[in-house]
């Protein structure tokens, strides 16, 4: 929500129900096959879900527009506040809120913690996403856009955020205590990466990742110890790329086997102005994970070469593809779509 304005949908509770015990939502669209399901709702049913008995109930104030979806934990330990149910907000503001799930009452109004990352990139502005004029797909400021993703057993809630910092741009991952909000020991990580490759930015046979160029999007992804973070581009503004990203989960130490990036060779001599690009958009979607933690996710507009795997194809453009995990991120399978998806 904007600056100032209130948000409400996520506080509105069914008032007369007896209490129940809560289902977690740690992650984007409540696991890693992105069901969206509460396969455990006994409850709810047309005959209780009506303007008696259910409806808004009270409303909290955030510093920015929110597109990452609130995340929920039942029974968690807040010092000072004791034990609460707890909603997670993280705005473009580059702010993370602990709300009371349940009230507004306590010494805060429900709120439990803030806190807060950097300056965010002010909107619109021509130093990113200028390819259609001054960047305005979000307008006031871009600071966390990703869904950020809880892992329960440490009691982490992980988040990334996008700062301007003098001339620079800067995105960083960072591992917050969820009781209180404090980073956690090992502290944040600066998103940094580079491939191999001789495509659209690249230098000395590396692409590099470039910061101010690249969207984090995507929801935040656990898997197997490993926190995973997707990048696109603002507003297909080239050069940008897509990338994923693995970072031990225990340290954000980033894992140097566990980089993809979709479009590394493609060339302006090979593709025109548009060489490159392959974001991993997926409209805020997180990437879907199998038992065998195969990773699944969709690719934007960009070049493809895959086909000619005899010739050392390495282009994914327009393509759903299959990640294998094991010892690093190595393709596994991909269906290319002829039809460009719907991306942003």
């Amino acid at each position: 929500m904007k600056r100032g304005k209130f948000i409400g949908c996520f506080v509105a509770f069914l008032s007369l129900l007896p209490a129940l015990s809560q289902v977690n939502v740690l992650t984007y669209h409540n696991d890693n096959a992105r069901t969206g399901a509460n396969t455990n709702e006994t409850m709810l049913t047309p005959a209780n879900v009506n303007s008696n008995t259910f409806g808004k109930l009270f409303r909290y104030s955030v510093d920015g527009y929110v597109y990452a979806q609130p995340l929920y934990v039942s029974g968690i330990s807040v010092p000072g506040q004791g034990t609460r149910n707890v909603l997670f907000i993280a705005t473009q503001h580059n702010s993370v809120y602990a709300f009371d799930a349940d009230s507004t009452n306590g010494p805060g109004g429900g709120l439990l913690w803030q806190t807060s990352f950097g300056v965010s990139a002010v909107t619109p502005t021509l130093e990113f996403g200028g390819r259609y004029g001054p960047y305005t797909d979000i307008t006031n400021e871009v600071g966390i856009t990703g869904t950020p993703v809880i892992d329960l057993t440490s009691g982490t809630l992980y988040v990334e955020a996008f700062t301007h910092e003098g001339p620079n741009y800067i995105h960083r991952l960072h591992a917050l205590n969820i009781t209180n909000g404090v980073e956690r020991p090992f502290g944040s990580a600066v998103v940094a990466a580079s491939c191999a490759g001789n495509g659209v930015g690249s230098a000395g046979g590396l692409v590099n990742f470039n910061p101010k160029q690249q969207i984090q999007r995507s929801a935040l992804t656990l898997a197997g110890g490993i926190l995973y973070v997707c990048y696109a581009g603002f507003a297909d503004s080239d050069p940008f790329h897509g990338w994923i990203l693995g970072y031990n989960a225990a340290t954000l130490q980033p894992l140097t086997n566990y980089v993809f990036n979709s479009t590394p060779n493609g060339t302006t001599n090979q593709f025109g102005t548009n060489a490159g690009e392959g974001g991993i958009w997926m409209s805020g979607n997180g990437l879907a994970v199998d038992a065998n933690t195969n990773l699944y996710f969709e690719i934007g507009n960009g070049t493809f070469t895959a086909t000619n795997g005899s010739a050392g194809g390495t282009e994914y453009g327009d393509s759903f593809v299959k990640l294998s995990t094991t010892n690093g991120l190595a393709v596994a399978d991909y269906l290319h779509l002829i039809t460009r998806p719907l991306w942003h």
